[in-house]
């Protein structure tokens, strides 16, 4: 999973890849990420920080950025790809199913 950058914190691109994820060739199977969601920006905007907010265990609100905001998302996608479907699908299926929707 990579991540991409959120809408309107400057100076990133809108929903570019991260500055931190990985991206190119995988081993032996083509291009990686084969999926990616919003995981906050490299480049630290003056008002928005890296643009991704969470709660912290104490309440606190707190900003930070990387492929393991993006990865809980993801998972959820295809948790819910997989519940609405009657019956056993398998992984490729549900990772074709969200790479060609």
């Amino acid at each position: 999973v990579g991540a991409v950058n959120p809408p309107d914190v400057e100076p990133s691109i809108m929903h570019a890849p991260a500055c931190y994820s990985r991206r190119g060739p995988g081993l032996r199977i083509g291009l990686k990420p084969d999926l990616a969601h919003i995981g906050g920006s490299g480049s630290l905007h003056s008002r928005f920080g890296t643009g991704l907010f969470s709660i912290t265990p104490n309440g606190n609100i707190s900003d930070g950025c990387g492929t393991s905001y993006a990865a809980p998302i993801v998972a959820k996608t295809l948790s819910s790809l997989d519940h609405s479907i009657e019956g056993a699908t398998s992984r490729e299926t549900l990772m074709a199913l969200a790479i060609h929707h």
